[in-house]
C-alpha cells in the first residue's frame, strides 16, 4: 500500500506537473478502468513520452476517492525480470514484511500475497514492464480478484501489453507540434516573446514530442532572454546530431534526444555535471537517499570542501536542488532516482572519454555470476556491478585509476586475499548487502579510501589492518549481526573519520581485552579520539556506557541513531538521559530482560513552569522533549509495562513494540502525572505514520482517549489478544489512507466507541495470515 511520506524541506518539489496532452489519455484510461469488464489495463509508448506520469495521476485519483477504500500498491519493475524482488516490493507495502518472510520460499511468498489480495479490494500499479510474466505466479489473484480491483501497468509496446493479458490498452503518443510548443512555453519561468518565439519553436521540435525532453529543455532555457543564447543552443544540438554522437534504436529513432545532452552541458558547474553523471552508476528505478548520495559525492571529492563539513553538505543539497529543478533527477520524498532516458544519456556522456567525462563500467542488474574479466577494469574510473549474483572475487584486477567500486546487493561470500593490491586510487568501496564473511588483508593497500560500506554483511571480525585507512571519512558497519570482534586501536586510528555507523553492529558476550565490542565503555573511549566525527550511530550494551556517552558533549551532539541492547542487570532506565541528544532520530531498546520501567526525571526550577499551562506554551518544557526522535523500536523487553515517556516525542513517526510479555499499555494514564508536570498537556502521536504492535499478550490499551492520528497510514496489531479498544473515533485518521492490519478473530472482537467509528474503519481492515 502506498505510504504517504513527508517531503524533506531541504530539497524543493518539482515546480511543474504535466497536463498538456495528458487529459485525453487520462480520461480514456479512467473510463476504461471504471468498466467492470476491464481488470487489467496496459499503457504503452516510448521512453519519456509520459507513461509513468499518467500512471501516477491514475494512482492519485484512486487515493482521492473518499467513498471507497482501496489498497494501493505501486511497484517499479527491475531489469532483467526478478519476480522475487517483485514479490518483496508488493509485500513490503502490505506493512508486515520481515526478515523471516524474506527467507520463505517463492511458493510460500506467493501464497501469502494471494491470501491478502484475494480478500481486499486493491489497485496495483506496475511501472516499466519490459518482459512478460504471469501475475498469478507471484501471488496476484488474477482469476479471483475482489470486486473492483484493478491492475494497471506501463510497457514499451502494444504486443507486450497483450501478452500480459491486458483487457484494454492505451497508447501514449508523442505530443503534436502545437502541443509541444504550448507545453514548452508553460514550463519556462517567463513568457516567451518577440524574436525568441521562432527559436523556441525550433528547439521544441528537437525534443521529438517527448514531454520529458521538453520539460528538461524548457527548464534549461527558462532564464535565457538573449536570442544569442538560443542560437547557441540550437547550433550545439545541430552539431551533436550531425556528428551522430547519439545511439539509435533498431527502428532508427534516436534513443536519447540531443537536446538532453545539451541540457547536461548547460549545468553551470563542473561539480553539478560530475555529481549528475555519478547517479548513472545506480540501477534503473533505484531510489537512493539524498544523504547517502551526498556521502558518495563527498568521499569521491566531487564537492569542494574548503568551507567545512556543514557547507559541503549544504552544497550537496544545492546540487540536488539544481538537478531536480532541471528534471535530471526525480524526487520522491527523501529519495531521488534517475529516469531511464536520462540515465542512458548520462552513461553515453560518461563513456566518451573527454576531459570531464569519466569512463564508467556499469553492469547492474545483469544476472552476472562472475565479474567481467580484469582487463575490462583497467581503464575504468568508476565500476558498478550492483544487484547481481556475483559470489566470488578471486582474480587480481589492475586498475590504477579506479575511484569508485560498487558491489552491493550481490551474493558475494569471498574476496581474494590480493584483490585490492592494485587499487591505490580507490576512494569509494561499497560491499553492503552481501554475504561476505571476512575482509582480505590487502584492504590495507587502499590508501586513498574515503568511503567503506560493509552494512548488512556476514563479517565476523574486522582486520587490524583496517587501521591503515587514514583517509577514511565514512565507515558503515550497521546491521552486521555476526560481527563479534573489532580490535582496539582500529577505529581510533581512523583519524579522518566523519561518519561512523554502528547501529546494531553486533557485540561480544565474552570479555576480551583487545576487543572493543566486549565493553561499550572501551568502545566509547575509542570514539573520543575521532576529532572530526559529526555523525554517529551506535549500539550500547552497558548502563554505565550510556552515562559515558552522555558525558561527552561531542558524541552526544552527533548521535543520530542509538540501540540499547541487553544493558545487563538494569531494572530501571532514566530515559531522560537521551534528551540532550538533539539530533537523535532513531532509538531501539532491545533484549533488556530485567528492564521494568523507563523513567523520565527532569530537574526543573519551579519558576520555569508556574506560568505554563501546556507543553506547547512552554519554551523551557519544549527543550526537554525528544523533538528530533522519529522512530522508536522496543522489542523483547520481557518485564517492561508501559512507554508513557513517548508522550514527550512530539515528532515520532514510527513506533514498533514487539515481544514484550508484560506490556499492558503504551501511554499509561496512571503514569502521565509522573511524566508531565502539573498543568501540562500534550496529545501523543500527532505525527505518527506507522504503529506496529506484535506479540504483546497483556496489552490492553494504547491510549485512554481517541486520537486524531492525522498522519497515520499503517496500523498493525498481531497477537495482542487483550487489546479490545482502539484510540479511534469517527474523526480519527480523517483524510489519511490508513490501513489496519491484523488477525480476523481479533478484529471481530474490537469494541468500537460507536457505530460511526465502526463504519469508518471496517473498510480499512486487511486480514493478516496467522
Amino acid at each position: 500500500m502506498l505510504q504517504k511520506g513527508e517531503t524533506s524541506g531541504t530539497v524543493i518539489q518539482r515546480p511543474f506537473e504535466r497536463t498538456i496532452g495528458l487529459e485525453r489519455a487520462f480520461n480514456e484510461a479512467w473510463s476504461l478502468l471504471m468498466k467492470a469488464t476491464v481488470i487489467v489495463l496496459g499503457i504503452y509508448g516510448v521512453k519519456g513520452v509520459g507513461k509513468t506520469t499518467l500512471l501516477s495521476q491514475i494512482k492519485n485519483k484512486f487515493l482521492s476517492l473518499t467513498n471507497d477504500s482501496y489498497l494501493v500498491f505501486w511497484v517499479a519493475m527491475s531489469r532483467p525480470l526478478n519476480l522475487e524482488k517483485l514479490q518483496e516490493d508488493i509485500w513490503n507495502q502490505t506493512g508486515f514484511c520481515s526478515e523471516q518472510w524474506k527467507c520463505k520460499s517463492f511458493v510460500e511468498r506467493r501464497d501469502d500475497i494471494y491470501n491478502v489480495l484475494s480478500k481486499k479490494k486493491f489497485v496495483l500499479f506496475v511501472d516499466d514492464v519490459q518482459e512478460t510474466f504471469d501475475f498469478a505466479r507471484v501471488g496476484i489473484p488474477l482469476q479471483r480478484m475482489p470486486n473492483g480491483s484493478k491492475i494497471t501497468f506501463t510497457s514499451p509496446s502494444k504486443s507486450l501489453c497483450q501478452r500480459m493479458s491486458a483487457h484494454e490498452v492505451i497508447e501514449m503518443r508523442h505530443l503534436l507540434l502545437e502541443e509541444s510548443l504550448e507545453f514548452f512555453g508553460k514550463i519556462g519561468e517567463e513568457k516567451i516573446v518577440g524574436t525568441i518565439i521562432p527559436l523556441a519553436e525550433l528547439l521544441a521540435q528537437k525534443c521529438c514530442g517527448l514531454p520529458l525532453a521538453l520539460v528538461i529543455a524548457a527548464r534549461s532555457m527558462s532564464c535565457k532572454r538573449n536570442p544569442l543564447d538560443w542560437y547557441h543552443a540550437l547550433d550545439f544540438i545541430n552539431k551533436l546530431e550531425s556528428a551522430e554522437i547519439l545511439k539509435r534504436s533498431p527502428n532508427g529513432d534516436i534513443d536519447v534526444p540531443s537536446v538532453l545532452t545539451f541540457c547536461y552541458h548547460s549545468l553551470v558547474s563542473y561539480s553539478a555535471r560530475s555529481c549528475f553523471l555519478y547517479c548513472a552508476l545506480f540501477p534503473e528505478n533505484f531510489k537512493i537517499l539524498k544523504d547517502d548520495l551526498i556521502d558518495y559525492w563527498i568521499c569521491e571529492d566531487l564537492l569542494d570542501e574548503h568551507d567545512g563539513k556543514d557547507s559541503i553538505r549544504k552544497l550537496g543539497y544545492e546540487i540536488i536542488n539544481i538537478l531536480v529543478n532541471a528534471y535530471l533527477l526525480e524526487e520522491e520524498n527523501q529519495y531521488v532516482k534517475m529516469h531511464s532516458l536520462v540515465r542512458g544519456m548520462a552513461l553515453q556522456i560518461a563513456n566518451k572519454g573527454e576531459k570531464e567525462r569519466k569512463h564508467f563500467l556499469v553492469e547492474v542488474s545483469a544476472q552476472l555470476i562472475d565479474v567481467p574479466r580484469p582487463w575490462f577494469w583497467k581503464r575504468a574510473q568508476r565500476i558498478s556491478l550492483m544487484e547481481n549474483s556475483i559470489w566470488n572475487l578471486s582474480e587480481v584486477p589492475q586498475c590504477p585509476d579506479l575511484l569508485t567500486l560498487l558491489l552491493s546487493y550481490n551474493r558475494l561470500t569471498t574476496v581474494g586475499g590480493d584483490f585490492f593490491l592494485f587499487m591505490s586510487a580507490l576512494k569509494v568501496l561499497d560491499l553492503s548487502n552481501s554475504d561476505i564473511e571476512e575482509l582480505p588483508l590487502s584492504i590495507s593497500k587502499l590508501v586513498s579510501l574515503q568511503y567503506l560500506n560493509l552494512s548488512h554483511t556476514s563479517i565476523e571480525q574486522l582486520p587490524y589492518e583496517l587501521n591503515m585507512l587514514s583517509k577514511l571519512k565514512y565507515l558503515n558497519l550497521e546491521h552486521i549481526d555476526l560481527l563479534r570482534v573489532i580490535p582496539r586501536q582500529v577505529i581510533s586510528s581512523l583519524s579522518s573519520l566523519q561518519i561512523l555507523r554502528m547501529f546494531r553492529c553486533g557485540f561480544s558476550l565474552v570479555e576480551e581485552e583487545d576487543n572493543i565490542l566486549s565493553d561499550s565503555n572501551i568502545h566509547l573511549d575509542e570514539l573520543k579520539h575521532l576529532k572530526h566525527l559529526n555523525v554517529l550511530s551506535i549500539t550500547i550494551t552497558l548502563a554505565s556506557a550510556l552515562e559515558n556517552l552522555r558525558s561527552s558533549n561531542r558524541l552526544t551532539s552527533c548521535t543520530k541513531a542509538l540501540s540499547l541492547e541487553c544493558l545487563w542487570g538494569s531494572k530501571s532506565l532514566n530515559i531522560s538521559l537521551l534528551a540532550d541528544m538533539q539530533h537523535l532520530d532513531t532509538l531501539e531498546i532491545h533484549r533488556i530482560d530485567h528492564l521494568e520501567e523507563l523513567n523520565v526525571d527532569f530537574v526543573m526550577d519551579r519558576t520555569e513552569t508556574q506560568h505554563s499551562c501546556s507543553l506547547h506554551e512552554s519554551g523551557i518544557l519544549m527543550k526537554r522533549c525528544f523533538n528530533s526522535l522519529q522512530e522508536v523500536n522496543v522489542g523483547k523487553c520481557l518485564r517492561l509495562r508501559e512507554l508513557t515517556w513517548l508522550i514527550l516525542a512530539p515528532n515520532l513517526a514510527v513506533l514498533r513494540v514487539t515481544a514484550c510479555e508484560e506490556m499492558e499499555e503504551i501511554i499509561g494514564i496512571g503514569q502521565l502525572g509522573r511524566t508531565l508536570h502539573a498543568g501540562e498537556s500534550l496529545i501523543p502521536f500527532a505525527k505518527l505514520k506507522v504503529l506496529v504492535l506484535e506479540d504483546l499478550p497483556k496489552l490492553k490499551s494504547i491510549y485512554c482517549n481517541a486520537l486524531a492520528f492525522p498522519s497515520i497510514n499503517k496500523f498493525k496489531v498481531l497477537r495482542c489478544p487483550l487489546l479490545k479498544k482502539l484510540p479511534l473515533n469517527s474523526s480519527s485518521a480523517r483524510g489519511s489512507s490508513v490501513v489496519i492490519l491484523g488477525e480476523e478473530h481479533w478484529w471481530k472482537d474490537v469494541e468500537w466507541v460507536d457505530n460511526a467509528t465502526k463504519t469508518a474503519f471496517l473498510p480499512r481492515f486487511v486480514r493478516l495470515p496467522c
